[in-house]
């Protein structure tokens, strides 16, 4: 949030980034619906999380990873698939019930530019 931020002040942009994490999917689809694109930590191919590492920061709080965890953008969905901007696999689908358990898994992290 904090690059995307500089970005949009740098370019002279009034928009702001803003942090939906721990949103349900329905809240994900609507925003979609009303073409705002949702960028969402998910994992490479939608596939189980791998083994996780972490690390606490300097406030305490503890920070997981895993080597297949993954960014992306939801940009649309039906009522069994979802579409994702993926930037290694390009414009793809995928089943809409694994997206929610890798989203939940992750943790329902997602961002939005308003």
């Amino acid at each position: 949030m904090t690059a995307a931020d500089a970005y949009l002040e740098s370019v002279g942009s009034s928009m702001r980034a803003a942090d939906l994490t721990g949103s349900r999917p329905e809240e994900l689809y609507r925003r979609v619906s009303e073409d705002q694109p949702v960028v969402v930590w998910v994992t490479i191919s939608m596939a189980d999380r791998g083994e996780t590492e972490g690390w606490y920061t300097e406030n305490g709080g503890y920070v997981d990873w895993s080597s297949n965890d993954h960014g992306a953008v939801l940009i649309g969905y039906s009522g069994t698939t979802v579409t994702i901007a993926d930037p290694i696999s390009g414009q793809i689908e995928y089943d809409r019930q694994q997206f929610e358990e890798v989203f939940a898994d992750r943790g329902n992290r997602c961002v939005v530019i308003e």
